[in-house]
C-alpha cells in the first residue's frame, strides 16, 4: 500500500460523456466524468484508446500522486525497471505530466489543469479538496476500473 502523502487526490468517477466537442484524434477520446460521492468534482480527461478503453457508464477509480513509490518517496519520474513493486501496481493505466494552470472560480471552487505528454486534464471541484495540487508540481495520474 503507497504512503497516504503520495496520495494527492482520489475518487471514485463514472464516465458519462465522450468527445463532448467531437472526436480530434484517432487514438484518443476526452471523457468527461462526475463523481458518485458527495465531494461533486468533475474530470475531463484525454485518454489513449490505443492503450486503454473505457466506455460510457464505466466507473473508475481516478488517483493523482506526487510518487509511484510504495513509500512516498520522491522520484524524477524515469522509468523504474527494477521490478520492485509501485504504486502504478494497483492500477490499470497511468500517465506523468505536470500541473500548469490552477483557476479559483466562485464559491470556493477551483479548477485543476494538467498536461501528460499532451494529453490535458481538467478537474473541477471544491477547493479544500484540492490542497494539495499546486501549479507547477510533478505528479501521475492513475486509473483503474471499478472492480478491477
Amino acid at each position: 500500500m503507497a504512503s497516504e502523502s503520495a496520495i494527492l487526490f482520489e475518487d471514485m468517477f463514472d464516465v458519462d460523456m465522450f468527445n463532448p466537442d467531437g472526436k480530434l484524434f484517432e487514438r484518443v477520446s476526452r471523457i468527461v466524468c462526475e463523481t458518485g460521492s458527495t465531494t461533486e468534482a468533475t474530470l475531463t480527461l484525454d485518454i489513449c484508446t490505443e492503450v486503454y478503453k473505457l466506455k460510457r457508464e464505466d466507473k473508475i477509480q481516478f488517483a493523482l500522486a506526487s510518487t509511484l513509490s510504495l513509500s512516498g518517496k520522491p522520484d524524477d519520474g524515469t522509468f523504474d525497471q527494477s521490478g520492485e513493486p509501485t504504486l502504478l501496481d494497483d492500477y490499470e493505466y497511468g500517465m506523468y505530466g505536470r500541473i500548469f494552470e490552477v483557476k479559483y472560480l466562485a464559491d470556493r471552487r477551483v479548477q485543476v489543469y494538467a498536461s501528460f505528454g499532451g494529453l490535458l486534464m481538467c478537474l473541477e471541484g471544491e477547493q479544500i479538496q484540492f490542497e494539495k495540487l499546486q501549479k507547477d508540481i510533478q505528479l501521475y495520474c492513475l486509473i483503474r476500473k471499478a472492480g478491477g
